[in-house]
């Protein structure tokens, strides 16, 4: 699977994402009585790869995500170098 997020990159609004997506999940692996023992979820952002496009971000998110079914593949998330200390990626997918 894979999640392209808003990921602005922001201190806060980074964390506030990744923690609904892990409750949403959550529930969803409740509700279906599934566990979950590793990450098996790609998660990025196509702000990484040409900035924030203010009106146009969803359409480019959306054209991003239609290239990597298209070739297979995941595009790497650029000027990642440290994660943000508010992110808890323990438990999410």
């Amino acid at each position: 699977g894979y999640i392209e997020a808003h990921g602005t990159g922001t201190e806060l609004g980074d964390p506030v994402e990744i923690n609904g997506l892990k409750a949403a999940f959550r529930e969803l692996y409740e509700e279906h009585g599934a566990v979950v023992e590793a990450a098996h979820c790609g998660i990025g952002s196509v702000k990484t790869n040409i900035g924030h496009l203010e009106l146009a971000a969803g359409v480019a998110g959306v054209i991003k995500v239609l290239l990597q079914m298209r070739h297979r593949t995941l595009a790497k998330s650029l000027h990642c170098d440290t994660v943000n200390p508010y992110i808890d990626l323990d438990g999410s997918p």
